[in-house]
């Protein structure tokens, strides 16, 4: 069976579109930055193994810029896949997320449901975003952190991001 030229186009423009918010370290782990709707930035850890390399947490940045020169995000950061890190890329993730800062109005970050990964992301995390960020175990819990800062249509993406 032949696909059509449109459907093919589709195809690229999704693994391009993949390519830009998706950071592939060593082709082993996955951590996607995405902005699917208005200031909600969505990144996922898939939970695979942590090799050497360090994921590009500052592409928070580059997401705020593409809102406007002054716009702010708002981040939900799941993190309940994701496994230890490397003590040698803790402070270094915690400072990336820190220099984001500037372009984030809240954030809620749902941690591991593995113990050392969980005290990690809470470090990076609570650290990095001061009183702007919250860590959670539930998606309920980021839901109700969120809403009050979201948009209606943000809203209902945040909650089909976290599956409630």
């Amino acid at each position: 069976m032949r696909l059509p030229l449109d459907g093919m186009r589709d195809a690229a423009l999704t693994v391009n579109r993949l390519t830009s918010v998706g950071v592939t370290i060593d082709s082993i782990k996955m951590v996607t930055f995405e902005r699917r709707v208005g200031r909600l930035v969505e990144i996922l850890d898939d939970g695979e193994a942590m090799p050497a390399g360090l994921p590009e947490f500052g592409r928070v940045l580059m997401l705020a810029a593409e809102l406007g020169k002054d716009e702010l995000v708002v981040i939900c950061a799941d993190m309940r896949r994701a496994r230890s890190l490397p003590p040698e890329l803790t402070g270094r993730i915690s400072l990336a997320v820190r220099t984001s800062l500037t372009r984030v109005l809240g954030g809620a970050t749902l941690l591991s449901h593995d113990p050392t990964a969980a005290r990690q992301f809470a470090r990076i995390f609570g650290e990095g975003h001061g009183d702007r960020g919250l860590i959670v175990r539930a998606p309920a819990e980021a839901v109700a952190a969120l809403e009050p800062i979201l948009t209606a249509p943000e809203r209902t993406r945040l909650r089909s991001f976290l599956g409630c």
